[in-house]
C-alpha cells in the first residue's frame, strides 16, 4: 500500500487541534480551580481575568490573561491567545509565576517572573515551546477594574495589554 503524505498531514493536523483543545480546557479548569482555592487572595481582590491583545513578530493575537494570587506577593499568571490572520492561524498558551512589588498608596503593581508556554501554528510539524521571562504592571483603576500591560521575552518578544474584572 503506497504511503499517502496528504492523509498523514491531515491526520497530524487533526491530532494537533485535539491537543490544543484539550490544553485549552485544562488551562480553563486550572484557572477556575485556582480562583476557588485562593480565598485569601480573593478577599484582597488580587485575582483577575482580562481580555487581552498581544503583539509578536508583526502578528496580532487575541485572548485572555489572568492573575491568581498564590501568596502575598506571588501570583500565577496563565494566558491563552489565538491568531487567525496574516501568515496563518495559531494558539499560544502558558503560565508564569511572578513576584509582585507592592507600592504603598498606589494602584500600580509592577511584577517580574518566569514562565513556560507553547506556540502552536498550522502548517508546522510541532509547536514552539519553552521558557520565557515576563515583566509587567497591573494598574488597579478601581475596586473591580484592572488594566494590565506585560512584556514576555523568549525566542521572540511579546507585548500584551488587557483590561478586566478583579475578584
Amino acid at each position: 500500500m503506497p504511503y499517502n503524505l496528504k492523509s498523514a498531514q491531515t491526520l497530524a493536523q487533526g491530532w494537533k487541534s485535539s491537543i490544543i483543545a484539550a490544553t485549552s480546557s485544562i488551562l480553563t479548569a486550572a484557572m477556575i480551580l485556582l480562583s476557588v482555592s485562593s480565598a485569601s487572595a480573593a478577599e484582597d481582590k488580587q485575582n483577575y481575568v482580562a481580555p487581552s491583545i498581544g503583539f509578536v513578530n508583526s502578528s496580532t493575537l487575541y485572548g485572555i490573561n489572568a492573575k491568581f494570587g498564590l501568596a502575598e506577593n506571588i501570583a500565577l499568571r496563565p494566558f491563552i491567545q489565538y491568531k487567525n490572520s496574516g501568515t496563518g492561524t495559531g494558539t499560544a498558551y502558558g503560565a508564569s509565576v511572578t513576584y509582585n512589588f507592592q507600592i504603598p498608596n498606589s494602584g500600580l503593581i509592577p511584577y517580574l517572573g518566569i514562565g513556560a508556554g507553547e506556540v502552536a501554528t498550522t502548517g508546522t510539524a510541532s509547536g514552539n515551546g519553552g521558557f520565557y521571562f515576563e515583566g509587567g504592571v497591573d494598574y488597579n483603576a478601581s475596586e473591580s477594574f484592572v488594566i494590565n500591560a506585560n512584556y514576555k521575552s523568549a525566542s521572540s518578544t511579546w507585548i500584551n495589554i488587557g483590561a478586566g474584572y478583579r475578584f
